[in-house]
């Protein structure tokens, strides 16, 4: 009888043991889960607001295009044909940004940090006309 009853409060002891560490452990992924789509998101919000302010900056490049003499004209379609490569690369890490995992977010943000700072050096060496737009 004394057996079967240390049997059965050992089984309870397990039981309560491995359920509180089911709770910690899916309390820790909820956090890590919580962190990661935090980041996920505000990084894709930057990429969202860069993108559109390049299509800003394109647009008023294309009426810049128009006014333009044959000199400056050509200076604004290198401008544009740049911001063009830029919103292109910045797109593509955008959907990378927002199909990421946990899994493979420390390589997306590596990526993406990367991606980003290509583009800000790129503003800055377009002029002060296009770096209005990212300010």
């Amino acid at each position: 009888m004394r057996l079967l009853l240390a049997s059965m409060v050992f089984t309870i002891l397990l039981t309560l043991t491995f359920s509180c560490e089911s709770k910690e452990n899916t309390n820790t992924e909820t956090e890590i889960n919580d962190e990661f789509k935090s980041a996920k998101d505000k990084l894709a919000s930057k990429y969202d607001e860069a993108i559109s302010n390049i299509n800003e900056a394109i647009d008023e490049l294309d009426e810049k295009i128009d006014e333009a003499g044959d000199d400056a004209e050509e200076e604004w379609k290198e401008a544009k044909a740049e911001l063009k490569k830029r919103n292109e690369e910045l797109k593509k890490t955008l959907e990378d940004i927002k199909t990421s995992t946990s899994e493979n977010w420390d390589e997306v943000k590596k990526d993406a940090e990367s991606t980003w700072n290509d583009f800000e050096k790129s503003i800055a060496e377009m002029g002060e006309d296009i770096q209005d737009f990212f300010q």
